[in-house]
């Protein structure tokens, strides 16, 4: 067949496809095996770009498309005596081309059919998995890091495409998150818990409201931008010049979920050292000491609930656990793998579960890395005595289960010298700061903040 009809086929079959119709390709090659070729770094966007002949023919051989002012749209096809023409694709500039791609990972990610390059991700339905996720993805098709802030600060694609553009930068991110920076009321400012995340927060900063502003503060080295900190009273130095970026002088509101609640209390008496008031210390199912943990071949009770731990799990599997408790459903997929291997391979049981983002090994490799180091901080971290107002608010199903203190307070009594005030809240030692349980912690919580006495 001529050339011309090859050409026919192929524009009948790209209409059919553009429609929504299947096309058995393989057909058009007499089912010989594909080869691989390049294709643009984009996905493509199912719809066709047609460039108006208006200007001059001079202007026309002058002119350059690729511009980054250049600006093409979408539009049907023309009507009229244009049915010969072929269609033109301007070149996008690369921020329009980022914003698409963005929209097509929050698809991916999130299983939805459309995002608008105006849609927040988290309105979407984006949750800290998710996100995280999402920035692994993002990462990838930028080559550059992407900063959790970031992502939260521009959560549309249009935006965060922008906001990426705008910030070729090679400084070290900032410990401070803006989570929810709207409103008029003091900040809230959230230290992260055990493996230095803090999107965990993102849930509590919508139960409390527009109106108060939310702070998490990341752990260092999650990047792998630098070395983690060894030692609390080291990341409670750094968290308070960050917070002071914000709000130069107290009193401070300060709530700290896990071994966050140890962070905030170190950093609630450095400030205090230095003359600052501290309106709260709020303690989310935290516990005061760790040097007396029962470790047995590697073993964490605590965050793992009561069931043992079997003995020839792996350390980093366990730490792999603590951080996604969803795991643990997997672990005895891994009895027959080697201790060394368990670890990626907990991680892509998880993946394929849905229970844990998708991560790369070098980000799995910084987690890791933090977590080991919290553990470490944790482990050699006595809390000194405090005089500000501090408040425990304890899982129903958290750390009060699994530990024999009759008392009840998590050990932070002793260390509490104005009283320490408990709350029971709904959910254990993760879903309390999650749907439905979080809209009764941010009741609780709320009572507390901004109060003037």
């Amino acid at each position: 067949h001529g050339q011309g009809d090859r050409l026919r086929l192929l524009h009948t079959l790209g209409k059919l496809w553009t429609c929504g119709v299947r096309i058995d390709w393989s057909g058009l090659h007499h089912h010989k095996p594909p080869h691989r070729t390049p294709l643009p770094p984009y996905p493509f966007d199912r719809k066709r770009y047609w460039l108006d002949a208006v200007a001059t023919k001079k202007q026309g051989q002058n002119a350059d498309l690729n511009q980054p002012n250049t600006a093409a749209t979408s539009v049907d096809r023309p009507t009229g005596n244009e049915g010969g023409r072929s269609p033109i694709v301007v070149e996008m500039p690369a921020e329009a081309a980022l914003d698409r791609q963005i929209a097509a990972v929050y698809r991916d990610i999130l299983g939805l059919d459309d995002v608008a390059l105006t849609d927040s991700f988290f309105d979407l339905g984006g949750d800290s998995l998710s996100a995280l996720s999402a920035i692994d993805r993002i990462e990838q098709l930028t080559g550059e890091r992407l900063a959790v802030s970031l992502l939260l600060e521009h959560q549309t694609p249009s935006g965060l495409a922008k906001a990426l553009s705008n910030s070729r930068r090679s400084a070290r991110p900032s410990a401070l998150v803006p989570i929810q920076t709207g409103g008029s009321r003091a900040p809230l400012f959230c230290p992260h818990p055990f493996g230095g995340h803090v999107l965990i927060y993102t849930p509590l900063a919508k139960a409390l409201g527009a109106e108060q502003p939310l702070f998490g503060l990341q752990a260092r080295g999650l990047n792998g931008e630098a070395k983690p900190h060894l030692s609390i009273p080291e990341m409670a130095r750094e968290y308070i010049e960050a917070i002071k970026s914000v709000q130069p002088r107290g009193p401070y509101q300060l709530v700290g979920l896990s071994m966050g609640g140890s962070i905030a209390w170190e950093m609630a008496c450095q400030l205090r050292d230095a003359g600052d008031e501290i309106a709260i210390l709020g303690l989310l199912d935290a516990k005061a000491l760790h040097k007396h943990e029962d470790y047995t071949s590697g073993r964490y009770h605590r965050l793992l609930g009561n069931s043992p731990v079997p003995d020839w799990l792996s350390e980093q599997a366990i730490i792999l656990s603590i951080l996604f408790p969803a795991l643990k459903k997997h672990w005895r997929m891994l009895k027959s793998i080697k201790r060394q291997r368990q670890v990626t391979a907990l991680l892509d049981f998880g993946k394929q579960a849905g229970n844990v983002p998708h991560m790369s090994e070098r980000q799995l490799d910084h987690l890791l890395a933090v977590a080991e180091a919290n553990r470490i901080a944790l482990r050699d971290y006595t809390p000194r005595p405090n005089d500000s107002r501090s408040v425990l608010f304890a899982a129903k199903k958290g750390l009060r289960m699994s530990t024999n203190e009759p008392n009840l307070d998590l050990g932070w009594k002793q260390f509490a010298r104005r009283g320490l005030e408990i709350h029971e809240v709904p959910g254990d030692h993760y879903t309390m700061v999650a749907p439905p349980h979080v809209s009764v912690l941010a009741k609780k919580l709320n009572k507390y903040l901004n109060r003037s006495d």
